[in-house]
């Protein structure tokens, strides 16, 4: 192969953009393109003959069923996962001399095998069965960010329509290696699209259990289903109750461990309660899914530790509240907005739900969301919350009602808030009277 080769398909590829020249692009064509790709070589000009051949294959690929199917016939796979190869030691080596020509081709391979899989089961099979494992993981491991969101687009096209996340240990460490991809990058587009296929999956919660070792990644993908729950996502099919309720039972189980970092933060109590935290921020959304998650609605235990929890909270926070100094948690901090979502998810149970009304009130949860109904710079809107929750516990029940009624007044609550700007608060006749201190 020489120059005459490079020009030939160089013009080829041009050609190919045209919906016409890919019409009467033929068996004989590919079957061209395969044996000179079979003959290359890392000599610079072979690789910049390479780049036209697969420029061909790329384009010969763009809305043609009928070009991919022949490509998946002519065995031009197998021919490209061995080029692919070469090209992925080439980095390994750092035998790479011209990165230019080296990113045009990593990218150009990429980019054939995106096309190759739009819309083609037949073709999607194909791609899965000759790149993976191997040819996957080492592009996952040297090509650029903008290739992998490419190869992420490759692989969800080849995953999409299966049930289980993984069947084998191979296909679980690559989800992992995407997980990380993603966690890295926020912008990795198709990569989000396999988390959201990977939490909309039955098996969701066996590969999440599969994770105990990897906490981060727990918390990347409890962060991006509470993101999914609530933004209108019109084509994300949701998350299987039976992970939810797991969950409720996780926190249940585990919820003490948060109270605890309050008090020694340590790097081990620091990373579960954290999990647990997203836990929870989870569980706060799930609940205000008033149709779809009824048995998480209904779970006791869930109830039990959220108002137990906010209980020892607000008790732990009266403690504090004569301290001459009380520092501001940074936004990072897991306790920040902890309370809240505690607040919120009780609030979304007594939604319309006689049977957990009541269990609050007999919980002592309805002198828990009166205490909070105030203002919280670590806990935004938790006021609006617990008023929110009050007006749910209330609602259609005269037992409730009742009982707020034969609740004693006991003074004004101390609220830093309102000492912080010099605002003077007072009960006057039993009505509350404001003045400005400065």
């Amino acid at each position: 192969m020489g120059i005459d080769a490079l020009e030939r398909f160089t013009k080829l590829s041009e050609k190919l953009k045209s919906p016409t020249e890919r019409e009467e692009f033929s068996r004989e064509d590919i079957k061209c393109i395969n044996e000179a790709l079979q003959n290359i070589t890392t000599h610079e000009d072979d690789l910049k003959l390479a780049y036209e051949l697969l420029r061909c294959l790329r384009n010969s690929c763009v809305h043609s069923c009928k070009n991919q199917n022949l490509i998946v016939n002519a065995n031009v796979l197998s021919t490209f996962g061995s080029f692919v190869e070469i090209l992925m030691s080439l980095e390994t080596s750092r035998a790479v001399k011209n990165k230019d020509l080296y990113q045009k081709l990593t990218s150009i391979s990429i980019q054939f095998l995106g096309n190759l899989v739009v819309q083609n089961k037949r073709s999607q099979d194909a791609v899965w069965k000759t790149a993976f494992p191997k040819l996957f993981f080492s592009m996952m491991s040297n090509l650029g960010v903008k290739e992998k969101d490419i190869l992420c687009m490759v692989v969800y096209n080849c995953v999409r329509s299966r049930t289980e996340i993984y069947n084998t240990s191979d296909e679980y460490w690559f989800m992992i290696s995407i997980l990380e991809y993603c966690t890295e990058y926020e912008d990795a587009e198709w990569g989000l699209l396999i988390m959201e296929w990977i939490i909309s999956s039955p098996s969701f919660m066996k590969f999440y259990k599969e994770l105990q070792d990897y906490p981060a990644l727990r918390c990347s993908l409890l962060e991006f289903a509470s993101v999914q729950l609530s933004t209108d996502n019109s084509t994300f099919s949701g998350i299987e109750e039976e992970f939810m309720l797991y969950l409720c039972d996780e926190f249940s189980t585990k919820s003490t461990c948060i109270l605890r970092l309050a008090s020694a933060l340590s790097p081990e109590l620091e990373e579960e309660a954290g999990l647990l935290l997203k836990v929870l921020r989870l569980l706060s959304i799930t609940t205000s899914c008033f149709d779809k998650y009824q048995k998480v609605r209904h779970h006791q235990n869930l109830l039990n530790s959220a108002i137990t929890m906010l209980k020892q909270k607000q008790i732990a926070n009266e403690g504090k509240k004569n301290e001459e100094s009380k520092e501001q948690l940074p936004k990072e901090h897991p306790f920040v907005t902890f309370e809240k979502d505690l607040v919120r998810v009780i609030s979304n149970m007594a939604y319309k739900n006689l049977n957990i009304q009541n269990q609050i009130r007999n919980a002592g949860g309805i002198e828990v969301l009166l205490n909070a109904c105030n203002i919280d710079d670590s806990n935004p809107f938790i006021m609006q919350w617990a008023i929110f929750g009050i007006k749910n516990v209330c609602y259609e029940n005269q037992a409730n009602q009742q009982y707020i009624e034969t609740l004693q007044q006991q003074g004004l609550a101390s609220n830093e808030f309102l000492k912080d700007n010099k605002i003077d608060c007072r009960l006057e006749n039993g009505k509350i009277k404001m003045t400005s201190l400065q």
